[in-house]
């Protein structure tokens, strides 16, 4: 880091330690946006290396910031918080539901809230501003429709996730959310192209609502609400004779690996 950075920071640090008197928390929102800046990166790690103790940070982004952070957890100075972490329960999907929303959810509905939203804590809240002043039989039907098409949460998708993209992400995500999983050397037949690896690794790493199927990291598949918005953007984007070929396409793959059954859905989908 050069100098002046660093001159900036030690005095930024002389500041808070005249004035501080109990412990601070510096929050740090949305820090994949800075796009691995070498520049801040450095910045924030000379942070680390010399901040007072009273000082915490708090860095929350989509992808794992780009900061060498092996040092700080090997003396229990880290504590990370992940997706699984974050992802509410059967049990607490119930309680979040009674005591902030006051609804209350019989077992059916709470299971099939659950699975559509993959305890996603956003994707709940939203599908809330949807139930304002329902009954339980209209919940309950709202409940069988939830798709990540419905424009509350494809407003939510557009704005805070798609659009954050380049094209070619982009059009990978939405070509493929005919797919119920994705795989590099199937995409690539199925799309013609050779970096899906590439793809593949900077979607996980954003954690761009695409998780492994298996531990090896071969199979993946996306969040059904994200799938449902993105497959809503393919008929939007494509002309149908395109999206009738993917289909073609993918059932021809399946077929290939002995996958008849995933074969046939593309393949009554596609009019073959």
């Amino acid at each position: 880091m050069n100098r002046e950075r660093e001159a900036i920071l030690t005095v930024f640090f002389s500041e808070i330690e005249k004035v501080l008197r109990k412990n601070l928390i510096i929050v740090l929102d949305d820090y994949h946006l800075i796009k691995d800046s070498q520049e801040i990166n450095e910045s924030l790690e000379f942070f680390l290396e010399n901040q007072p103790l009273e000082v915490h940070l708090v860095i929350i982004s989509r992808s794992d910031p780009g900061l060498s952070l092996s040092k700080f957890r090997a003396r229990r100075e880290v504590l990370d918080i992940r997706e699984a972490d974050l992802s509410f329960t059967l049990p607490k999907v119930q309680q979040f539901y009674l005591q902030l929303f006051d609804i209350p959810l019989h077992e059916e509905s709470l299971k099939i809230l659950n699975q559509k939203t993959d305890g996603w804590v956003s994707g709940l809240i939203l599908f809330y501003h949807s139930l304002k002043w329902k009954n339980p039989k209209e919940i309950d039907e709202l409940l069988y429709k939830l798709k990540g098409s419905q424009r509350i949460i494809s407003d939510y998708l557009e704005e805070n996730v798609y659009k954050m993209h380049s094209n070619e992400i982009k059009n990978f995500m939405i070509k493929t959310s005919i797919l119920s999983c994705i795989n590099a050397v199937f995409c690539n037949q199925l799309l013609g192209i050779s970096n899906l690896e590439d793809i593949l690794k900077y979607i996980e790493e954003d954690h761009l609502f695409t998780l492994p199927f298996d531990e090896d990291r071969v199979w993946y598949y996306c969040h059904h609400l994200f799938q449902d918005f993105l497959h809503r953007r393919l008929h939007n984007e494509l002309i149908r004779e395109e999206v009738l070929k993917l289909h073609k396409n993918a059932a021809v793959l399946w077929e290939k690996q002995g996958e008849y059954e995933k074969a046939l859905r593309h393949c009554i989908k596609g009019n073959i």
